[in-house]
């Protein structure tokens, strides 16, 4: 009865991975001959030396194993402003005749 509850597709290999071998053959390669290139100027260089795989593959795996460090979080696009301390202080961009703030 449970055996209609296990996933499957867990089990099956993805046919578009990655060989272990060639992973570990690129991120020697960087080890030995590129330490400190960019992830971006080892992708050019791995591609003209036969490499078909992308450069955010490339730059993925050597992050995995620690040889390019991952970019710093960029700041929020539009920061948000802290509400005014003082009561009333922004009433002059508000039209309307109502008394907001007593006297």
């Amino acid at each position: 009865m449970l055996e209609g509850l296990i996933d499957r597709r867990l089990e099956q290999d993805l046919h578009r991975r990655a060989p272990v071998d060639e992973v570990m053959r690129m991120t020697e390669i960087y080890r030995r001959c590129h330490e400190g290139w960019s992830a971006k100027h080892f992708d050019a260089w791995y591609r003209r030396d036969g490499g078909s795989r992308s450069d955010t593959w490339v730059k993925s795996r050597l992050q995995e194993a620690g040889r390019v460090p991952k970019a710093k979080a960029r700041e929020a696009h539009r920061k948000w402003r802290e509400r005014s301390p003082w009561p009333g202080l922004m009433i002059h961009q508000d039209g309307r005749s109502h008394e907001w703030v007593v006297g």
